[in-house]
């Protein structure tokens, strides 16, 4: 199993088929709960076998699309060497998993875009306090923001030097919009603006950094650093 690297990032951001599916579980390196890892990636694919199923896939085509994630859980050594966390990244025709150094939330997302907001945490922790405590200084003085309706759209112009955000909190979108991905459960087909912001940053060469909402001012669950 790889471990995630920017040039891999940079492909996941590229990426645009439906459907895209990413799926997020957290990994054991002994224990009861290391033999039971296995058992919660295959069931957070059987929900996304279903969400598909009723979106009116063929039998057939669920079959090429998930049948090398559902051969991995029955390959041992596919859960050899494993650190916290595990993400995998299905599409028509591409199947990637990568390793996680930090513990992740148990999810699974369908969409036209893999969901890539969870990858924030793996930021370096020394350089976040400092883009932080840069942040605080630059805020309320207009070269920083913590409203998503402005920050989104300045991501999508490049707008955004650094963003900052509480990967646990989702921000949805009102209305059908395509282009990120939704929950298999319980948020189905909806838009986190969250993530589009994230993918908006990296695709326009900015950085993104996790933090605790608690962290930002006005207790905004995230906070962006313009460029101008």
């Amino acid at each position: 199993m790889d471990v995630l690297r920017t040039a891999e990032i940079k492909g996941l951001l590229r990426a645009n088929s439906d459907p895209c599916i990413s799926i997020y579980c957290p990994t054991h390196e002994k224990g009861t709960e290391a033999k039971e890892d296995s058992i919660r990636f295959k069931n957070l694919l059987r929900k996304c076998e279903k969400h598909l199923q009723a979106r009116g896939i063929s039998r057939d085509q669920l079959a090429r699309l998930l049948q090398p994630a559902q051969v991995m859980p029955e390959t041992s050594t596919a859960w050899q060497h494993l650190e916290r966390g595990l993400v995998a990244f299905i599409s028509p025709g591409a199947f990637r998993t990568f390793t996680l150094p930090l513990e992740c939330r148990e999810q699974a997302w369908v969409g036209t875009r893999f969901y890539l907001k969870p990858l924030a945490a793996l930021c370096d922790g020394e350089r976040r306090l400092c883009i932080l405590a840069h942040y605080r200084d630059l805020f309320g003085h207009g070269h920083a923001s913590d409203r998503l309706e402005e920050i989104v759209p300045a991501a999508r112009l490049g707008r955004v030097h650094t963003l900052l955000l509480d990967p646990t909190a989702c921000a949805w979108a009102n209305g059908g919009a395509t282009d990120a991905s939704g929950p298999v459960e319980p948020e189905q087909n909806r838009l986190d603006l969250l993530d589009v912001a994230v993918r908006w940053t990296l695709s326009r060469g900015g950085a993104v950094y996790a933090v605790a909402r608690g962290d930002l001012p006005a207790q905004s669950p995230v906070g962006a650093i313009l460029r101008y």
